[in-house]
């Protein structure tokens, strides 16, 4: 599963977060404000905003790995 983070997609993104041999994910398909908090075994935590709620919930991922990218992916070329 494959987590893309910007403030605007229009043009790119910024945040890849991999996860690899998901077990169990019940994050909304687009949210906002995330905060990522390791938990037991293979559990990753994730506090976020559906889009279409302003209330902060908690999800879960299980996956055996995370590999986190950061930096500057265009949409365009230039």
């Amino acid at each position: 599963m494959l987590i893309l983070g910007s403030n605007d997609f229009a043009y790119g993104h910024y945040l890849e977060a991999e996860f690899r041999a998901v077990t169990f994910c019940d994050v909304p398909e687009r949210f906002a404000h995330a905060e990522f908090h390791p938990g037991r075994d293979d559990t990753i935590w994730i506090t976020a905003e559906p889009v279409l709620d302003a209330d902060g919930r908690t999800y879960e991922i299980r996956a055996t790995s995370l590999e986190v990218r950061i930096g500057r992916v265009s949409y365009t070329a230039r």
